[in-house]
């Protein structure tokens, strides 16, 4: 199976993921059945009819599973071979989530989960192959964030609001949450207006992914293909004369980079800049949350460096209340 140590080679709609790994343990406990009947058997929450159709094209390609003539599911020859290793990384696991952000050793999970260090080195491969661990050398493996299934967020609504009044209290500007779904678009929760009761960020909608600074931080950390769905899906018309309205022209702005801070300057709204910092990210497309603020054009030179600041504060704050108890990741 391909990884993201070498993205030009991912040929696939999805990267792997603990999600891929859940469906595969559903085919492994329950073969022959369809894509409609597996769905019910996947652990966690479920994936979309399409997303489940994309992760598995990726486990029929690495022969972890294969259709039959009936468009069955069934065991393929690599998950026959591995069938154990996957049971014993899911126990592992839930230990690593447990652990530092150091994370473990061999021998350190093998002496608390009575595994033989062989069986957790080959449990450990299988966690690699489907991202949601990451090598740091000295035989020594950590969670890999980006290619795990989030905790559901428990926090209140009363503490997520808070954060927002405070970064509107200390920065002067809007804020606002933004999360990204595949069926709707973006959509905008707990908007908190400037301190003068104003606010640039209350016509973002599911159209505007591409001309925000909040879609930009969210399409930037999905593949090619689901980004592209999702704009197809969402259109690409021109909200001002800045408006990126073509997937090539938007590309270059979607860089990949932890705790970037994106800036889209008059192209969804042509008096002011909207600034936004991806808070959660995971595999599934709902777990991608956004914090953002908007500022006027002419005052964008001077706000910008305190607002970016401010920013990352804040979406520190928001990070250790939604995440809870996911270890950091080094990266």
């Amino acid at each position: 199976m391909e990884t993201r140590a070498d993205p030009n080679r991912r040929k696939h709609q999805v990267q792997a993921s603990e999600r891929t790994l859940a469906i595969l343990r559903a085919v492994l406990d329950h073969p022959g059945n369809t894509v409609k009947q597996l769905r019910p058997h996947i652990a966690g929450d479920r994936p979309s009819d399409q997303s489940l159709r994309d992760h598995l094209e990726l486990l029929v390609a690495g022969g972890w599973v294969r259709r039959t003539f009936l468009n069955q599911i069934v065991v393929g020859p690599t998950l026959v071979a591995g069938a154990k290793a996957i049971s014993d990384f899911q126990m592992l696991l839930a230990r690593l989530r447990q652990a530092s952000v150091d994370g473990m050793t061999t021998q350190e999970l093998a002496a608390e989960t009575g595994l033989t260090p062989r069986a957790v080195s080959a449990a450990m491969t299988i966690g690699i192959e489907f991202d949601c661990i990451t090598p740091v050398g000295d035989d020594r493996f950590r969670l890999n964030a980006d290619g795990l299934l989030l905790p559901p967020c428990t926090v209140s609504e009363e503490d997520l609001v808070t954060v927002l009044k405070d970064f509107s209290s200390v920065s002067g500007h809007d804020a606002a949450l933004v999360r990204l779904s595949q069926a709707d678009g973006l959509i905008l929760s707990h908007l908190q207006p400037a301190p003068d009761g104003t606010s640039l960020l209350v016509d973002i909608g599911a159209d505007a992914a591409h001309a925000t600074a909040s879609g930009q931080a969210a399409l930037s950390w999905v593949d090619d293909a689901q980004r592209h769905r999702y704009l197809q899906t969402h259109g690409m018309r021109a909200f001002t004369k800045r408006t990126p309205t073509t997937i090539e022209a938007l590309a270059p702005q979607l860089i990949r980079e932890p705790g970037r801070i994106y800036t889209a300057e008059g192209q969804y709204c042509a008096e002011g800049a909207c600034l936004a910092v991806l808070v959660r990210n995971g595999p599934r497309t709902d777990d991608r949350i956004v914090l953002t603020t908007s500022v006027r054009l002419d005052q964008l030179e001077r706000a910008r460096d305190r607002l970016k600041s401010d920013l990352r504060d804040a979406a520190v704050a928001l990070s250790n209340l939604i995440d809870g108890p996911l270890p950091p990741v080094s990266t």
